[in-house]
Formats: structure tokens, C-alpha cells, sequence
């Protein structure tokens, strides 16, 4: 009887600081995720209309589309996956006026990678 395979859940990070950017694909990656990036919320709009993410991590803070206005059109479309926003500008209790966004998580910057990784786990719990 073949084993069956366990589909890799995909993750979008969306940052305008590549290195943060790196930084929180790499762990993701490190923890069995697969992950791709987008530096600009336009950029990661555009991604997002041609492939299927289990999640999205954004900024909330960043050229061309706010974190904010990303995830107003992601829910305008259709798009039911789990969001996460990394901002040092959005708290949860701000996040939480918007319901029609149905933000999972705010994780406030600076941030450990720890708490990065333990939100993401808590948003896809396996």
C-alpha cells in the first residue's frame, strides 16, 4: 500500500526589507514550509492571482500597496486564506476594526523569529 505524501502547505511572505524578507522565509523553509516572496504588496497581489498560498505573511508598511489594502483586495477577490501582518504601525485591536479582513494574527515588529514561526503554527496547525 503506497505511503501517502504529505503536500508541503505554501506561504507567501510579503515584506519591502528583502533581508526581512529572507529572514522569515528562511525559518519558514527551515520548518518544512514551502515560501515565496514578494517585496511590494503589488508584487505580491499579482503572485497571489496565479497561485493557491495556504498563508500570507505581510508588512503593513510598504510602497505601491499597504499590507492593508493587500488584504482588502484578497478578500474582495474571493480569497479565503489565513492572513498574518507584521507591523510595527497595526496592532490587533486596530487590525480588529476591519472584520471584513478577517486578519488572523498581528504580529507586532520587532519581532523574534520564535514568535514569527509559533503564530504561523498556531494560524496552520497541522
Amino acid at each position: 500500500m503506497p505511503s501517502e505524501l504529505i503536500k508541503a502547505r505554501r506561504i507567501l511572505v510579503t515584506d519591502d526589507d528583502p533581508i526581512l524578507c529572507g529572514i522569515i522565509a528562511a525559518a519558514l523553509e527551515d520548518d518544512g514550509f514551502v515560501v515565496d516572496m514578494a517585496f511590494d504588496g503589488e508584487k505580491a497581489w499579482e503572485i497571489l492571482v496565479h497561485r493557491h498560498y495556504d498563508l500570507l505573511v505581510t508588512d503593513n508598511e510598504m510602497p505601491r500597496l499597504t499590507g492593508m489594502e493587500l488584504v482588502e483586495r484578497v478578500r474582495n477577490a474571493g480569497l479565503g486564506l489565513p492572513v498574518i501582518v507584521a507591523s510595527g504601525s497595526l496592532s490587533l485591536r486596530r487590525a480588529s476594526d476591519y472584520p471584513p479582513l478577517q486578519i488572523a494574527a498581528v504580529i507586532p515588529k520587532p519581532f523574534a523569529l520564535l514568535e514569527v514561526l509559533n503564530t504561523v503554527r498556531n494560524v496552520l496547525p497541522d
